[in-house]
């Protein structure tokens, strides 16, 4: 037989009778068809005899019994399932935390050898050595800045426990109604501080204590506001206006001591004597027209009002941005005028410091008419402020577009590319920024997605600041009289323009 080195007998034993039995009782040589007469093997399995060996809970006795479980799992670090002597495994931490492990705060995590690591993990506090630590309120004479007050108390003196958690018990809170005026009290019942209408500024009158322990100086003649003994309180008359005085018009007028009302600025408007608070009386102007009275007016017809103050609705205010009448535009506003109401065919109007139209720029450009226009390539852009990226955009526009399956530029016709706040539409919409594009001269039947009927233009988007933007392109056929906007949609501006079709504009 052949001998098995460094292998211990008992294991052998075992090994032996497993051999010799099968579960059923009968010989392992008979169930396998072993013709060995003798029964026995040249040659002992070693594989077997290892894995005993290395199962420490494999024990047999004498009667070749064993004592101990064979089928335990063995276990694996990095399974990511505790087993065995492992503390963790992987993210399996078995409910341990930086707190049971007698640190502070933090994330707690596994090492690859399946121990734990607290790297992650804040030193437990201490308390009682006057330092402020994680999870701690205060520390002895340490409180962190905090006071009474700012733990929600009027005064006093904030102390902290042996627990590291602040004591309040020497904090006070102030109660309006206490009978003493402290904290935020101006007053309390019977105790005005020996606040007076006169010291406050005021005439004569009385002062009283809100019920939120507040001075209350409404009863002063001259704080503007109509005390329960007065008759009128500066420009507060209770309601009363000259016309409660008689047929009169104008402001009244009340007295020092708040106690009467004065009519003298009372005027009766319509007997054709200026007087009082009066502007005007019918065609009496006092002279004026509607450049010599305030509001910068440049001309137009002055009128007085039925309440003898004057009438402007007819005065020209040129540079207000509003298209007063008599004014063709002001500024930027031009009722919707453009340069082919002026019976142009195009080109961009203006308004001339008189606010009269400027045609300077209006062309007899051979115009055509924008259908249909998208944004081709790109429709997603990330990238860092200042980068420049190349976005492509074609249009439709018959007659021209058409012509010859490259690209037909026209002086009319030029788009631009642009970008603006996320979610939406930049013909509604200020703030979008809109660069120039130029006629892709390479565009022919090579290019990706060639369509024969439209053409392609070119632009350079300069990214701005950091920030989630949307993008878009514009084309006009008048030389900018009028504009198509368009998505990046399959449909383009066939649908309408959609902002959840925008190209998208990350600056990161």
């Amino acid at each position: 037989m052949t001998r098995v080195p460094s292998i211990h007998w008992s294991l052998v034993a075992v090994i032996a009778a497993a051999t010799a039995c099968s579960d059923d009782g009968v010989p392992a040589a008979e169930e396998s068809g072993d013709t060995t007469a003798s029964g026995e093997s040249d040659t002992i399995d070693t594989t077997i005899s290892t894995t005993a060996a290395t199962n420490p809970s494999t024990t047999a006795d004498s009667s070749g019994s064993s004592d101990g479980d064979t089928t335990g799992p063995t276990a694996t670090c990095g399974d990511g399932v505790i087993g065995g002597d492992e503390a963790c495994d992987g993210d399996d931490l078995g409910g341990a935390t930086c707190a049971s492990e007698s640190f502070g705060r933090g994330t707690l995590m596994c090492a690859s050898d399946c121990t734990f690591d607290a790297s992650g993990c804040t030193p437990a506090a201490e308390c009682g050595n006057d330092l402020v630590e994680d999870g701690e309120d205060c520390d002895g004479s340490d409180l962190a800045d905090a006071t009474c007050t700012t733990e929600g108390f009027d005064d006093g003196e904030l102390a902290c426990s042996n627990q590291c958690t602040f004591d309040t018990a020497a904090c006070v809170s102030f109660t309006c109604g206490d009978g003493e005026v402290n904290g935020t009290d101006q007053c309390e019942a019977g105790d005005l501080g020996g606040a007076t209408c006169e010291g406050a500024g005021f005439g004569d009158g009385e002062v009283a204590c809100t019920e939120g322990c507040q001075l209350d100086y409404a009863g002063c003649c001259g704080d503007g506001t109509l005390g329960s003994d007065e008759v009128c309180d500066g420009e507060d008359f209770g309601g009363q206006t000259c016309a409660d005085f008689g047929p009169f018009q104008g402001s009244l007028i009340c007295n020092a001591t708040c106690d009467a009302v004065s009519t003298d600025a009372c005027t009766s408007c319509g007997d054709g004597v200026i007087e009082g608070e009066e502007e005007c009386e019918g065609d009496d102007l006092q002279g004026n027209d509607c450049t010599t009275i305030p509001g910068a007016f440049l001309g137009g017809a002055l009128s007085c009002g039925a309440d003898c103050r004057y009438d402007t609705s007819e005065c020209l205010a040129c540079g207000n941005d509003i298209v007063d009448a008599g004014e063709d535009c002001d500024g930027e506003a031009f009722d919707g005028a453009t340069c082919i109401d002026l019976g142009y065919t195009g080109g961009v109007i203006a308004c001339s410091a008189e606010c009269g139209f400027d045609d300077a720029a209006c062309s007899d450009l051979q115009t055509y008419d924008v259908a249909f226009c998208r944004v081709q390539f790109p429709i997603e852009i990330v990238e860092s402020p200042g980068a420049e990226v190349t976005v492509y955009g074609r249009l439709y526009a018959g007659g021209l577009t058409d012509l010859s399956g490259v690209n037909d530029p026209a002086p009319a016709v030029f788009g631009q590319v642009g970008y603006g706040p996320d979610g939406s539409d930049p013909a509604l919409t200020d703030g979008w920024v809109w660069s120039a594009a130029v006629s892709n001269d390479g565009y022919g039947p090579g290019s990706p997605g060639y369509e024969m009927n439209n053409d392609e233009a070119m632009a350079t988007l300069v990214v701005p600041e950091l920030g989630t933007y949307d993008f878009a392109y514009r084309f006009t056929g008048n030389d900018g009289a009028t504009w198509l906007y368009c998505d990046g949609g399959d449909a383009g501006s066939s649908d309408g323009y959609a902002p959840a079709d925008a190209g998208q504009l990350t600056s990161e």
